[in-house]
């Protein structure tokens, strides 16, 4: 198995962020959150941290160091990704409910910029510290682009079924009586 990063403060930092953004729009306790309740409502605050962390933290893919700040196994991570991104485009409250949240993140993200710009000392931290934010924001882009091309592909889907299903009540003989 591979070998969990270290959680550096600033990832705790984030993740704490994240989790209380999803305590506050779930609204359950962090004790709930931690325990291991299969209550749907926690399941689904569990489910709705993890998707958030995968598309806005630093350590998205390190499923091993996100188990270890939630005191979890790496592969109930993967599920819980696998299964919020199904809930994602299932269930439009869930969808909300991530939208909404993503906003806040994103949000917060960019007020935490400018703050972090004004404290700066040097020069040399300036250019660090735009090309850091140059990178978040071409991952936020690519991310959007693959989600528009994902949207894309669902409507033509469901065109496609709607048609079939149009051709199918065409061809349907009409009973005889």
């Amino acid at each position: 198995m591979a070998q969990a990063r270290h959680l550096t403060p600033r990832d705790r930092k984030q993740l704490n962020r994240i989790k209380e953004l999803v305590l506050w729009e779930t609204d359950i306790s962090t004790n709930d959150f931690e325990s291991r309740s299969r209550l749907q409502a926690n399941v689904r605050a569990r489910q709705m941290f993890v998707y958030l962390t995968n598309r806005y933290a630093m350590l998205s893919s390190d499923y091993n160091a996100i188990a270890k700040y939630m005191d979890l196994d790496h592969t109930t991570i993967i599920h819980n990704l696998r299964k919020a991104k199904e809930l994602v485009s299932q269930c439009e409250q869930f969808e909300t409910s991530v939208e909404r949240c993503g906003e806040i993140l994103l949000e917060s993200v960019n007020s935490k910029a400018f703050d972090e710009i004004q404290q700066l000392n040097t020069l040399a931290d300036a250019k660090n510290l735009c090309r850091r934010y140059r990178k978040e924001l071409k991952l936020q882009e690519q991310e959007i682009a693959r989600l528009q091309l994902s949207v894309r592909a669902h409507k033509l889907a469901v065109e496609k079924l709607r048609t079939a299903k149009r051709e199918q009540a065409k061809r349907k003989p009409l009973p005889l009586f």
